[in-house]
């Protein structure tokens, strides 16, 4: 098992967003439903073993026409699990408004590890199987995005792996099909990157290897 190191991005992401034009105004409100919507994406993700949320990260305060804001550093929460996410984060929100009024975030970023199954169907965590980043525009966004090859039938050294890819692909798609189904969202995937290609809800490699230069090994990380 390999992974794109971290500074060169995603191999693949994926997106679940609700309705466009279902957010008008970037109010507090509409803070909490992303927070809450983000929670309970993480929740499904957690019961299969997919993203057992570690830090959340409040990214990019948003400095709004006519009202001038000192430079906030980003906020690193810690967690304990899914559950933990909204009280958490609310707390943080409640915080920052009662030093001044509500001021919208860009992103909130939750991080953590995962379990991967080898070809024995043995179970590793691994760090930041799967990143959570939610935003929102004129509707909620959460994308999903992997560094790892396990989902794939060949490694991104163009090393076969059916066996692996067995084993735990059909626990993404069961997962993102639960996503989509039980929150009522829209689906979509990215595509095309310089590592693989997102095509529904797999991760499809490319044909020849990726250069070594932009891998490195995934080690099993410690719960």
């Amino acid at each position: 098992m390999t992974r794109i190191a971290a500074r060169f991005g995603a191999a693949g992401t994926w997106g679940f967003q609700t309705k466009l034009g279902s957010v008008v105004t970037r109010d507090r409100a509409a803070a909490d439903e992303l927070v809450t919507l983000t929670a309970r994406i993480a929740a499904i993700l957690e019961a299969r073993e997919l993203l057992r949320p570690r830090t959340a990260g409040i990214h990019n305060w948003l400095t709004f026409k006519g009202e001038s804001w000192p430079n906030e550093t980003y906020a690193t929460i810690a967690l304990r699990d899914a559950a933990s996410i909204v009280p958490e984060v609310t707390a943080v929100l409640d915080a920052r408004e009662r030093a001044r009024k509500f001021r919208a975030f860009g992103q909130l970023l939750v991080r953590g590890d995962g379990t991967a199954l080898d070809v024995l169907g043995q179970s590793h965590a691994y760090r930041d199987l799967l990143v959570l980043e939610a935003y929102t525009l004129d509707c909620h966004h959460v994308e999903l995005s992997t560094s790892s090859d396990i989902w794939m039938t060949q490694s991104f050294r163009a090393e076969p792996q059916p066996e692996i890819a067995a084993r735990n692909a059909p626990r993404l798609r069961e997962a993102f099909e639960a996503i989509e189904s039980e929150l009522h969202l829209e689906f979509y995937d990215l595509g095309v990157t310089h590592f693989a290609t997102t095509r529904l809800y797999e991760l499809v490699p490319h044909d020849s290897a990726v250069d070594e230069r932009y891998l490195e090994p995934d080690e099993p990380s410690h719960r």
